[in-house]
């Protein structure tokens, strides 16, 4: 390459300069990555998967907040097969540390039908060859739990021993608004992670995705995860394709009736709906209330046997073994399946990637705002409209003051209230017409009309 530069070496042809040199890297990492991406069978990353990426390669650390649907796991899916191509060796290992067993069987089922190496381990996985293959240094993308990667010897062993210490290029932590909402509670683990910094080598680093993550947030996380003046990537979390609404409380037989009705008038085109609830006793309550009320038109065909196949509505929670709500996820996202509606405390959301989830109900009041963003953040992925409904009463004791505030708010647009405080919001970030606001807005354009 000729540059014109001084320090071009005119003999071998080839440029010495430093600026020649970066441009030449440059063009190595944007190869790296887009080949990368299409063995996935992905074509090309969005822009800012394409950031993230690229400033990790880089070698800083990185905080991802990108909203709900728009593909984190791609970004830290496609680094082995990037560091491999970098380094022209094989093997490149990433660790990622989720919060729930059903998310780490969901994305490394999905990856490895991508092509990728990828297991899971941990008290779930009931394949031993796979936790070999972890502990063996074999695969490309490992998943595992706070508590096993903290407390667990075998795992922390693992860490430290020789393949892990040559071959691991990234330190990932998926969902990380858990470690400021549940490492302050009952998983302590969470808020230890920024102790596997002094096990890793110095040149791994650290990356943090989340959908919704305030200020504080971020702060709060990068000092736990003992993260080196990360990069920021991110978009405002707010998806202007969704409407939000306040409705009075309600009690669960009151409820139970209007779900009734609407299952029972439009079946099977009943637009995909989640109810939250706060505590696993509010989900059987009122999946119990439904299955009285409905009798044989739980099904469809009414009368057909009460089956997965059949059913027009499920529950999902904690409680739940694995085999159960993986039915239930399959049973909402499988074409041609008959589920509607599903009743769920938090622990639906966190990974399911359904996109024509169409209403989300919440009856009481979520912990925090970040929990109200996550949880209503999973209607619309599709950017096809969509409705979150919250019933302001039942619980609230345990709830953020600045829930209750947007709660108690009556003047306000809640779109304005909800959001602000958020990474990378502004007011006017989403463009809209009121009408499609919330229920807020429609009032001041009535009153203006």
């Amino acid at each position: 390459m000729h540059c014109g530069n001084r320090k071009h070496n005119n003999t071998t042809g080839v440029c010495m300069c430093l600026q020649c040199e970066e441009i030449e890297m440059e063009k190595r990492v944007a190869a790296a990555i887009s080949d990368s991406a299409r063995q996935l069978g992905i074509e090309s990353l969005k822009d800012k998967q394409l950031e993230a990426v690229l400033k990790f390669v880089e070698g800083h650390d990185i905080f991802v907040s990108l909203p709900t649907g728009y593909g984190k796991s791609i970004i830290y899916a496609v680094l082995p097969l990037v560091f491999d191509k970098l380094k022209d060796s094989s093997g490149s290992i990433v660790l990622c540390i989720s919060p729930l067993s059903s998310l780490m069987v969901d994305q490394s089922s999905k990856f490895t039908r991508s092509g990728l190496k990828a297991e899971f381990v941990g008290e779930a996985q009931l394949d031993q060859e796979a936790t070999k293959r972890v502990l063996d240094g074999v695969v490309q993308l490992v998943f595992i739990t706070p508590e096993n990667i903290m407390n667990n010897a075998r795992y922390r062993d693992m860490l430290q021993s020789e393949v892990y210490m040559k071959k691991l290029v990234a330190l990932i932590v998926d969902e990380a608004h858990c470690v400021k909402t549940w490492g302050d509670q009952f998983r302590r683990a969470f808020a230890a992670l920024g102790d596997l910094r002094s096990i890793i080598p110095t040149e791994v680093n650290v990356m943090a995705l989340t959908a919704t993550a305030t200020i504080e947030t971020f702060n709060i996380v990068s000092k736990r995860l003992s993260m080196k003046e990360p990069v920021l990537v991110a978009l405002p979390p707010d998806r202007g394709n969704i409407f939000y609404t306040l409705e009075p409380k309600i009690d669960l037989e009151r409820l139970s009736e209007d779900l009734c009705y609407g299952l029972c008038r439009k079946r099977t085109a009943y637009p995909k709906t989640v109810v939250f609830v706060r505590r696993y006793r509010d989900c059987s309550d009122l999946y119990i209330a439904l299955t009285r009320k409905l009798g044989e038109d739980m099904t469809d065909p009414p009368g057909y046997p009460n089956l997965s196949e059949y059913r027009l509505f499920d529950m999902f929670s904690s409680v739940q073994t694995s085999e159960k709500k993986e039915q239930v996820i399959s049973s909402f996202l499988g074409t041609g399946m008959k589920l509607r509606l599903i009743i769920a405390t938090s622990a639906f959301g966190l990974g399911i990637d359904c996109s024509d989830i169409r209403q989300i109900f919440h009856w009481g009041l979520p912990s925090n705002m970040e929990e109200y963003v996550q949880e209503t953040g999973r209607a619309g992925r599709d950017g096809l409209d969509a409705k979150a409904t919250l019933f302001e009463g039942k619980g609230g004791q345990h709830s953020s003051e600045r829930l209750k505030e947007y709660v108690s708010n009556a003047t306000v647009c809640r779109r304005k209230l909800l959001f602000e405080g958020f990474l990378k919001y502004y007011d006017g970030s989403v463009r809209m017409s009121r009408s499609r606001c919330c229920d807020l807005c429609v009032l001041s354009c009535e009153k203006f009309d």
